[in-house]
């Protein structure tokens, strides 16, 4: 029997080391199949050699110390990973209305490595109002992601998801010690 464990070994191995690489990818695909067109937006990435514990302690700290985000899921859903969901309220007649939700996984892949992925989702607030009496309104409000493959897409309705991206990417690049790239004239 236990010749037959160690033959195996290496195998399982080497299984367990590619389970851990594809770890947070995995949690991530498997909390954003729930929602609401997240398959609409793009995934993004970083990498860093600090511990998932560190990365995770400085992103939700950096959110906390954002106004207008609030932190709505915070679990550790497999081991060595953590999900952080956080919540800006997008306000106002120029930008529509809606939600912007920022869905980030992080886990550690190898010893001296983890790895962030995060989507910025964005949705609009939309308003159903009815009148069934005379001195009665309705409003049924629902969403709809910013998309053009659910809207027609505005100037100011992409910039809004430009802008949403590139203000989360800077705040979790601040807190996981990377600096942007600087801007080039």
């Amino acid at each position: 029997m236990v010749a037959d464990f160690k033959q195996h070994e290496p195998e399982q191995r080497e299984q367990m080391r590619i389970e851990r690489l594809n770890r947070p990818k995995n949690v991530l695909n498997a909390d954003l199949a729930r929602t609401l067109d997240a398959d609409l937006f793009d995934s993004h990435e970083f990498k860093s050699q600090k511990s998932y514990q560190e990365i995770e302690s400085a992103i939700v700290n950096a959110f906390q110390a954002q106004p207008g985000f609030r932190l709505t899921r915070h679990n550790s859903p497999k081991p060595e990973t953590f999900l952080i969901e956080v919540v800006q309220d997008i306000s106002g007649v120029l930008l529509s209305g809606g939600q912007r939700v920022c869905v980030i996984v992080g886990g550690q892949t190898k010893d001296n490595e983890t790895q962030i992925l995060f989507k910025v989702l964005e949705y609009k607030t939309k308003h159903n109002v009815s009148m069934p009496g005379l001195l009665a309104f309705r409003d049924d409000q629902s969403t709809v992601a910013v998309n053009a493959a659910r809207m027609e897409m505005t100037d100011k309705l992409q910039n809004r998801v430009i802008e949403g991206v590139a203000n989360v990417t800077a705040i979790i690049q601040l807190a996981i010690g990377q600096t942007p790239p600087a801007a080039t004239p």
